[in-house]
């Protein structure tokens, strides 16, 4: 899709800090930060939300937010996760393409991000 950032950074024309990434799903920090480990968790291929996105797709998407959390749990010293998902207008969605937001919990400050990121580009 053109002037999609997401799209430039699946294609790797724009870097991100890269989490995970598979055939079909890509795992970045989001620039903003709002929290701890903020991650987006996006399809390779464009979709604008749920609603449209191919079901083997959104499964391969699900089965990345997962991978990515249980490893925020299992390896970075989170107690939790927080997964987000906006689709359509009524939902406010703000950013028009399939994505899921992680958010971690934690109730101890033990998290050694930085050694698991890639930044590309």
């Amino acid at each position: 899709m053109d002037n999609c950032i997401f799209c430039d950074i699946v294609s790797g024309k724009e870097p991100c800090y890269k989490i995970y990434e598979n055939e079909y799903a890509l795992a970045i920090l989001d620039i903003l930060n709002d929290c701890s480990g903020h991650t987006l968790v996006i399809p390779k291929k464009h979709y604008e939300s749920v609603l449209d996105c191919d079901k083997f797709y959104l499964e391969q998407v699900i089965l990345a937010v997962q991978t990515v959390s249980n490893h925020y749990v299992n390896n970075c010293g989170f107690d939790g996760v927080n997964i987000m998902n906006a689709s359509g207008d009524g939902s406010e969605q703000s950013i028009f393409i399939c994505i899921f937001i992680s958010c971690q919990g934690k109730s101890r400050m033990v998290c050694i991000l930085s050694r698991n990121f890639q930044k590309t580009n």
